[in-house]
């Protein structure tokens, strides 16, 4: 946490992060031009503050008290009292030091009536009990403040309730930052106040409070009911708080449906895990808002990438024929042919070969059988697409049962009956194309096969739909080569088809995104998929 104000620029991650999301900074972090004068902006780290010349006809207060409210740093002097004053190029008030209990009382009455400050921040400095209270007193009655953040302070209930005030009432607030300190009781009170709100916040950060943790979890899910009452909501950021599985399942409801609002979620050093990323993923499958999601420094493999991937287009449903070799010394080889999607998980392998006759194999073999992809184990509860199994690959059984030979599982696709129909391509077409970012390290995770689709992927979603939809349409159902179903209507779409077919392969097409190869130049492969997917949908095609 910054301990000056202003400061000049953010590092690059935070930069991205919150440039992202469409807001000036963090928490005492709001870049100004480093040639303009930064003395408009009030930065205390003296005690006391000074006090206000009052005006005659306010009677608040004891005046010998007040009059003893004096001292700070000489080169401050000229400006310490520009908010009691309501100078109008004072719109930045940051302390980062503590202040007698009479300062905080006499600050919140100068900026009771101060209409030119927009953000306050208050770091390190000590505010408890009933200087809290005294304080948002005034406070909850301003009209322009803007932004508020508090940081390094422990919040408890006593300073919450005298906090809760000022979040409930004061009317311009649309930018709320408590960072760390929170307990049990203050997420309460806080949710409370949330709730009671008549105008939506929208940028909400909690970081480093713990929330996701199991003697919160009950606050937590209260706090995010709360939060549902604000539809203005656009940045949700929970760094730091031991956000898992039951965390993800809680905060699942500000992400469902296409009425959500929420446009960036920063989860960035929690617990999220694979498990996490399919929560995630099952909630967002209709959202059109949310386009970041910062997962960064959490532990997620390509078992949880997998789940974004069939966010942002879903798994082909195309079928494969899979022929099983039995190889047996003594006997003739024995062949079974089993059908595949390649979105089934691999343990139907095993239960289809059970199935068949010329396999003597009874249930507990098949539990002991084991197979393997390259030099790697497979995990059965994965389907042939997340390992990229396609024709020519082979599988082997790699541990199989005691008595039995080698079996290979060879993998070859039928192209007479391997027809996907319009619900793949539908599929593509209705997926999500607004997110644009799962966090810059999450996005290059290495060891997933189809890294560099999901990166296209995401890359394709800063487009219009359309233009995504397309893309996704190429690289799912062209460069998978899936047959044309009927020619009958050729005539009908062929303007259509090569209108497409014309700008959708080309160098200079404004739809490629350049993360990837782009689909096969053959003639075959570009008029075989593409007249089959325009004639059933010929709203992907441009007028």
């Amino acid at each position: 946490m910054a301990r000056a104000m202003p400061a000049i620029g953010l590092d690059n991650a935070q930069d991205e992060i919150l440039a992202g999301a469409g807001f000036r900074g963090g928490l005492g972090m709001h870049r100004l031009d480093p040639m303009e004068d930064l003395l408009p902006a009030l930065h205390l780290n003296t005690i006391p503050l000074p006090r206000a010349p009052r005006p005659a006809d306010d009677d608040s207060g004891d005046e010998d008290e007040e009059s003893k409210i004096v001292g700070l740093a000489p080169v401050l002097e000229g400006r310490a009292c520009a908010i009691s004053r309501n100078d109008p190029d004072m719109n930045h008030l940051y302390i980062g030091s503590g202040l007698d209990p009479k300062a905080w009382k006499q600050l919140g009455r100068w900026l009771q009536k101060a209409d030119h400050v927009k953000y306050v921040c208050f770091n390190a400095c000590h505010l408890k009990g009933q200087s809290m209270e005294d304080l948002c007193k005034g406070m909850q009655h301003n009209r322009s403040i803007e932004e508020f953040e508090l940081g390094e302070l422990k919040i408890k209930s006593v300073e919450m309730q005298g906090l809760s005030p000022f979040i409930l009432n004061n009317p311009s607030l649309t930018t709320l930052n408590i960072e760390g300190g929170l307990d049990k009781d203050a997420v309460d009170l806080l949710s409370s106040a949330l709730r009671g709100r008549t105008n939506s916040i929208e940028n909400l950060a909690l970081d480093g409070n713990c929330l996701g943790g199991e003697e919160k979890r009950e606050s937590f899910k209260a706090l995010v009911e709360a939060l549902a009452h604000h539809k203005k909501l656009r940045r949700f950021s929970l760094m730091g708080n031991r956000i898992g599985k039951e965390a993800c399942e809680i905060m699942s409801p500000l992400l469902e449906g296409p009425d959500a609002t929420l446009q960036s979620l920063v989860l960035r050093h929690n617990y999220v895990n694979n498990e996490c990323c399919g929560v995630l993923g099952e909630a967002l499958a209709k959202n059109k808002s949310l386009n970041n999601l910062d997962l960064d420094r959490n532990d997620i493999g390509p078992k949880g990438l997998i789940h974004f991937l069939h966010l942002l287009n879903r798994i082909p449903g195309a079928s494969i024929n899979i022929t099983l070799r039995w190889r047996r010394p003594d006997r003739e080889d024995v062949r079974v042919g089993i059908r595949m999607r390649l979105d089934e998980p691999l343990w139907k392998v095993k239960s289809k070969l059970s199935a068949h006759d010329e396999f003597s194999w009874i249930a507990d073999d098949m539990a002991n059988a084991k197979m393997m992809f390259g030099r790697s184990y497979l995990d059965l509860s994965q389907t042939p697409f997340f390992y990229g199994i396609r024709e020519g690959c082979r599988v082997d059984i790699a541990e199989e049962p005691e008595g039995r030979n080698v079996r290979d599982i060879s993998i070859n696709v039928d192209e007479e009956e391997n027809r996907e129909g319009t619900n793949g391509v539908a599929n593509s077409v209705a997926s999500n194309h607004s997110l644009v970012s799962i966090g810059y390290e999450t996005a290059l995770r290495r060891g997933f096969v189809h890294g560099e689709l999901l990166r296209e992927f995401l890359e394709a979603n800063k487009k219009d739909d359309r233009a995504a939809a397309r893309i996704k349409v190429f690289r799912y159902h062209v460069v998978y080569n899936l047959s044309v179903e009927d020619w009958s209507e050729m005539e009908t779409v062929m303007p259509r088809v090569l209108a497409w077919i014309g700008r959708a392969l080309r160098e200079d097409d404004p739809d490629r995104t350049y993360l990837s190869n782009p689909p096969p130049r053959s003639e075959i492969v570009r008029l075989d998929a593409t007249y089959r997917l325009l004639k059933a949908m010929p709203m992907l095609c441009g007028h």
